[in-house]
C-alpha cells in the first residue's frame, strides 16, 4: 500500500511538472531524468501512483487558477502547441493551432459583444485581470494573433503547398 503522506522525490516532482506540460508519460519521464530506454515503463509506473496523480491534479488546478478562466487555459495550451510545432517544423499543426486559437478568441469576443448589447457588464473576474491603469488590453500574457505571426503562418502554408504527396 502506498503511503500518501510521504513527499514525492525530486525526480517524481519533475515528472509531474513535465507531464502537465507534455501530456505524455514517456516524454515526461525523459524530461525528469529517467533513462530514455525505460521511459515508457517509468512513465506508466509513475502514473499508477496515487501521490503522483494527485500532484498532477494539484499542478493543473493551480495553473487553471493562475490563468483565470477555462478559455484562457485552452488558449494557453494552443499557444504551447503552436510553439512546439514551429520548433519541430510541423507547420500544418502550427497553422491548425493558430486557426483554432483564432476561432476560440473570436467566439469569446462575440460572447462579450452579445453581453454588452444585452446591457450586461463585465464580471468581477475581468475587472480583477485589469492592470492598475485600468487597461484590459495590457492585462495578462500577450496572446498570439494572426497579425503577430503572419510570417510564420505564411511560411507554414508555403511549406505545406510544396510538400509532395506520398502514395
Amino acid at each position: 500500500m502506498e503511503r500518501l503522506n510521504k513527499p514525492l522525490t525530486t525526480r517524481q516532482e519533475r515528472f509531474c511538472q513535465s507531464f502537465v506540460i507534455y501530456g505524455s508519460g514517456a516524454v515526461a519521464a525523459r524530461a525528469a531524468g529517467y533513462k530514455a530506454r525505460s521511459s515508457n515503463r517509468q512513465g506508466w509506473r509513475l502514473l499508477q501512483s496515487v501521490r503522483v496523480r494527485e500532484r498532477i491534479r494539484e499542478i493543473q488546478a493551480s495553473l487553471a487558477d493562475h490563468r483565470g478562466r477555462a478559455n484562457d487555459v485552452i488558449i494557453g495550451k494552443l499557444e504551447m502547441v503552436y510553439h512546439r510545432a514551429m520548433e519541430n517544423y510541423q507547420y500544418h499543426a502550427a497553422a491548425r493551432a493558430a486557426q483554432m486559437q483564432a476561432k476560440l478568441f473570436q467566439g469569446i469576443e462575440e460572447t462579450r459583444a452579445e453581453l454588452a448589447a444585452a446591457g450586461i457588464g463585465r464580471d468581477d473576474e475581468d475587472r480583477d485581470r485589469e492592470t492598475p491603469n485600468n487597461s484590459p488590453e495590457l492585462a495578462g500574457p500577450k496572446m498570439m494573433t494572426f497579425d503577430d505571426n503572419s510570417r510564420e503562418i505564411d511560411k507554414a502554408c508555403t511549406q505545406m503547398s510544396t510538400w509532395k504527396k506520398r502514395v
